[in-house]
């Protein structure tokens, strides 16, 4: 069974990141823009994309998800990786672009695909197969010790105890 993987294009890798993260083409620009009725200047750049957090909150709520941001002062625990309303996680984090001239954010999206977990970052050729839950709390907590943002995915019908 394939994994479905969008390529970067443009500033649209928060789309990519949920596309992947679904593992389906869901959102699209023109979805962003009209299903969840945000204000184009307020939470993307009109002309490339380049969509915040709360397109991606917005996004995740119409498909029954929850994003809940994780505190940074504290580190990724195997725990965190072993719940079972899991989905999957999303990283913002900073980028440089056009030979290091431009500052930028990027997202990347991690989920569990046939239970192996996957890096899906759309600046990727393919997915990158990571190995278990041990690489995958070092490379987030590296990415947070980077200043990126985690968000933990979770499905909001099966939602536990805190």
């Amino acid at each position: 069974m394939a994994i479905y993987h969008e390529r970067q294009r443009l500033q649209l890798c928060l789309l990519h990141a949920l596309n992947n993260l679904l593992q389906e083409q869901h959102a699209t620009p023109w979805s962003t823009r009209n299903l969840f009725f945000l204000p184009a200047k307020q939470h993307r750049n009109p002309l490339t994309g380049n969509y915040d957090a709360n397109v991606l909150i917005a996004a995740l709520s119409s498909r029954g998800l929850e994003a809940r941001w994780h505190d940074r002062r504290s580190a990724i625990a195997d725990d965190d990786l072993s719940r079972p309303n899991l989905a999957g996680l999303i990283a913002n984090t900073s980028s440089q672009r056009f030979l290091g001239l431009w500052r930028s954010r990027h997202w990347i999206a991690l989920r569990r695909v046939h239970g192996s977990w996957y890096n899906l970052d759309s600046d990727l050729p393919m997915p990158v197969a990571m190995r278990g839950a041990g690489e995958v709390r070092d490379f987030l907590n590296s990415l947070r010790d980077q200043g990126a943002e985690l968000f933990f995915v979770f499905r909001k019908e099966e939602q536990g105890d805190e």
